[in-house]
C-alpha cells in the first residue's frame, strides 16, 4: 500500500471499554516459528528491511524513502478481520518514521476511509485518524474524518505497548494498553469495502530518518465474533 479540508466526528475518550470489546482475540501470530509466514503475511519490503530476530518480527526502515510504506499485509482471509491488535516495540527512530497499524474501514463513493494507528516518534505520542483517501491508484489524500492522540509526552525508546483498533462501518475504536481508549463515530454510514488491505509497518513521509520497530504477539478479531447490531467492514 503506498499511500490530508477536515470533516465532521464524533470522538469520545474512554478509559476502558465493554467486556466485550476486551474479548474475543484470537493469536494470528507470535514470530515464534523464527520466519515470516507466508501462509499469513505478505512482504512489503519497499522501503524497510523486514526479518524475525528473538520471536518478534523486525523492521529496519531505510532513510530516502519518501511517502512509502513497508508493511506485512495479513493474508489469512483477511476480509473477515474486524479487529488487530499488536505488541509494538521502537528501538531506535529518527526523522518522521511512524510505526502503525492500518486497514480500510470502508468507502463514501469511489474514496476509501483508511485507518492508522500509529507510534508517532517524532512528535511523542500514539495517534489514531481515519483519513478520506481518493481510489487507487494515488490514493489522494482528501482530509480526516478524525485525528487524535493519547499520552504526551511519551518515553518509546525500548518500551513495548499492546496496541488495537476495531473497525465498523459506523464507528472505530482504538486503545493503548496503559493509556486509555478512544471511539469515533462516523457523521454517516460508510459502505462496504472493496479491498482488505490490513497491514503492520513503518512510513516516512519526508523520506528522512530511519527506525527499527519491533511488532510481536498480533491478535485479530474476527466478524463472526462481533456483536448482531454493528455494521461490519462488509455486507454478506
Amino acid at each position: 500500500m503506498k499511500k490530508s479540508t477536515v470533516f465532521a466526528c464524533i470522538a469520545v475518550l474512554l478509559f476502558g471499554f465493554t467486556a466485550y470489546a476486551q474479548s474475543n482475540w484470537q493469536l494470528y501470530d507470535n514470530f515464534n516459528s523464527g520466519q515470516i509466514d507466508p501462509a499469513k503475511w505478505e512482504i512489503d519490503n519497499s522501503s524497510a528491511t523486514i526479518t524475525v530476530e528473538s520471536g518478534r518480527a523486525k523492521f529496519e526502515h531505510l532513510s530516502g524513502f519518501a511517502g512509502d510504506s513497508s508493511y506485512l499485509l495479513l493474508i489469512k482471509n483477511p476480509k473477515s478481520i474486524i479487529g488487530v491488535k499488536a505488541t509494538i516495540t521502537v528501538q531506535a527512530c529518527s526523522g518522521d518514521v511512524r510505526s502503525r497499524m492500518a486497514s480500510f474501514i470502508g468507502k463514501i463513493g469511489d474514496d476509501y476511509v483508511y485507518s492508522a494507528h500509529e507510534i508517532r516518534a517524532d512528535r511523542d505520542y500514539i495517534s489514531s485518524s481515519l483519513p478520506r483517501l481518493g481510489p487507487a491508484p494515488d490514493y489522494e489524500y482528501k482530509g480526516d474524518y478524525f485525528w487524535g492522540y493519547f499520552k504526551r509526552p511519551l518515553a518509546y525508546t525500548g518500551l513495548p505497548f499492546t496496541m488495537s483498533m476495531v473497525l465498523y462501518r459506523d464507528h472505530a475504536e482504538y486503545e493503548v494498553e496503559g493509556q486509555g481508549a478512544i471511539e469515533f463515530s462516523f457523521p454517516e454510514t460508510l459502505a462496504p469495502t472493496d479491498d482488505y488491505f490490513k497491514g503492520i509497518g513503518t512510513r516516512s513521509n519526508s523520506g528522512v530518518g530511519t527506525c527499527t520497530v519491533y511488532f510481536d504477539d498480533v491478535y485479530v478479531k474476527r466478524e463472526s465474533a462481533s456483536p448482531a447490531n454493528n455494521l461490519l467492514l462488509f455486507d454478506d
